[in-house]
């Protein structure tokens, strides 16, 4: 299993946030492996579409201050040459430690040539790690879905799709029935 490498750039750009975020992650915070964070949106999931509809939004750093306190610093990548690096989000507490908690997890379900990644779906509300090809992908979700996903453990696409599919159906058909009302 590895990582991918993050564009040009990354490495320079995280050193001057984390300069900027001194008040939040002290003088001297040390940076694990950066991961691309993949976003999959709720209508994509309704229609049944989880991981071929993934778009790469984010790399995401976890950084660790000289408390050992941890934090996940997400950096937005420039639209163009001519653009900066941006600030997603600098971010600690449960799901940081729900992250960190599934890392081993993924370590030891990852099969020889996959690639490590986060991928995440805002509603219904799902963050997994994901093990990317070659063959079938695995996520390996940070934190548990209602009692039919656990976290930590290794799921394929379609037993993911099964549970998050029809909560994001409700999601998406609560809203058109709302706008609807409101019309």
């Amino acid at each position: 299993m590895h990582t991918r490498q993050p564009p040009a750039g990354h490495a320079e750009a995280l050193a001057t946030w984390l300069d900027r975020l001194t008040e939040d992650v002290g003088e001297h915070p040390r940076a694990l492996a950066p991961l691309p964070v993949y976003a999959t949106g709720r209508d994509d999931v309704a229609a049944g579409r989880l991981l071929g509809a993934a778009h790469l939004v984010l790399w995401r750093s976890l950084i660790l201050d000289e408390e050992d306190r941890l934090f996940a610093l997400d950096l937005a990548p420039p639209e163009s040459e001519a653009d900066a690096w941006g600030l997603g989000a600098l971010t600690h507490g449960a799901l940081v430690e729900a992250l960190r908690a599934a890392l081993p997890a993924a370590v030891e379900a990852g099969r020889e040539g996959e690639e490590l990644g986060v991928l995440t779906v805002p509603v219904p509300a799902f963050d997994a790690l994901w093990l990317r090809g070659p063959g079938e992908d695995g996520l390996i979700p940070i934190v548990p879905v209602g009692d039919r996903v656990a976290a930590r453990v290794r799921y394929d696409e379609a037993g993911v799709l099964e549970v998050l599919g029809p909560e994001a159906r409700r999601h998406r058909d609560d809203e058109l029935a709302s706008e609807a009302q409101q019309a």
